[in-house]
């Protein structure tokens, strides 16, 4: 690749984060302007580590006017679906779920234990960076010891 090549490459994939920033932000903030009290928001993006609780959070507190971890709470389950993809539906992969708290770890365990396996990051005190490394499964589990 030559250096114009780079340059526009690196051009695309910053308008893309961009792109998918100002998409997240989009959409907590209308889920941020409809949230009951009591429900649970899951982020279900490729998104760098922190989004959930730094940005997201925020967010939906500021458009809801509740306090996330006593009126709503939060959780993240990384993208690991290809749409049209059979080899890697959602009933064959292992979903990877990481909620705010114990508690909201086993709400969201259970509720996609109904359809596929899980793996509960929260559970061994870590966080979960999910990196597509184009293996079998699709993704590459690193952690980070919190």
């Amino acid at each position: 690749m030559n250096e114009k090549q780079k340059g526009l490459h690196q051009t695309f994939l910053q308008a893309k984060t961009f792109t998918k920033k100002m998409l997240t932000l989009s959409a907590a903030e209308t889920v941020g302007k409809n949230l009951k009290q009591g429900a649970t928001v899951v982020l279900e993006s490729t998104v760098y580590p922190g989004v959930t609780e730094e940005i997201v959070k925020h967010v939906l507190e500021r458009e809801s006017k509740m306090n996330c971890g006593i009126d709503f709470y939060i959780g993240y389950s990384p993208e690991r679906i290809n749409p049209g993809d059979e080899t890697h539906a959602l009933t064959k992969i292992t979903k990877i779920v990481a909620g705010m708290n114990d508690d909201t770890t086993e709400v969201l365990a259970e509720l996609y234990g109904l359809i596929t396996n899980v793996y509960k990051a929260k559970e061994h005190g870590y966080d979960v960076i999910v990196v597509d490394n184009g293996s079998e499964d699709g993704a590459l589990k690193r952690y980070i010891r919190k």
